[in-house]
């Protein structure tokens, strides 16, 4: 009846066996990473906008605390998962049989032994700056800029030109590829020598 057709095969679901732990890690530590640069583009950038009066300044405060409650919460749920690690390895065992490459295994053994690491990384430098060169003259470019558009944040982002949008990029990517190789660093599987 539905010959041809490209109904794919139902695959049997395995709870806890996480086929691609290695992209489940390293999407979940960049999101991570990439909360970090926006909270650091809020502190460094968008506080500038808020102005001096309470309404002000509650908005401002409120900000940083759904950014920090989105941060700690990612990094809660990267701390659940590698907590089941554990049971993950056994199931994959169970799962993949003789086809379990040693590799996928290590990954998730060496997640788990060290995530008290990888955890104390991103707790510590979640208020790394980036690059301090790149962050000063991007800044430098933003409080020149605040002269000419005053505090209208719309109006001075979208009047960044090329070589602001391309410097303010360059310093927010360093910070994400700074949490993120820190993080996979810690995983020695994810980089094995001589690969």
């Amino acid at each position: 009846m539905f010959a041809g057709s490209a109904l794919k095969r139902q695959q049997p679901l395995y709870p806890g066996l996480y086929h691609n732990v290695k992209r489940i890690i390293t999407n979940n530590t960049n999101y991570i990473a990439n909360v970090i640069a926006l909270k650091r583009w809020y502190q460094d950038v968008r506080s500038l906008f808020f102005g001096p009066d309470p309404l002000g300044l509650a908005l401002y405060e409120g900000a940083l605390e759904k950014i920090e409650m989105v941060l700690a919460e990612r990094i809660k749920r990267l701390g659940e998962l590698a907590e089941r690690m554990p049971e993950s390895i056994e199931i994959y065992r169970r799962v993949m049989k003789d086809r379990a490459p040693r590799n996928q295994v290590e990954m998730r053994r060496e997640f788990f032994k060290y995530w008290e690491d990888i955890e104390k990384f991103l707790t510590d430098n979640g208020n790394t700056t980036g690059n301090p060169d790149l962050r000063e003259e991007f800044l430098g470019h933003i409080n020149s800029m605040l002269h000419e558009a005053g505090k209208d944040y719309l109006r001075l982002v979208q009047g960044l030109g090329d070589h602001g949008r391309k410097k303010g990029t360059e310093w927010l990517q360093g910070i994400v590829d700074e949490m993120n190789s820190g993080v996979l660093g810690l995983i020695p599987s994810f980089y094995p020598k001589g690969a």
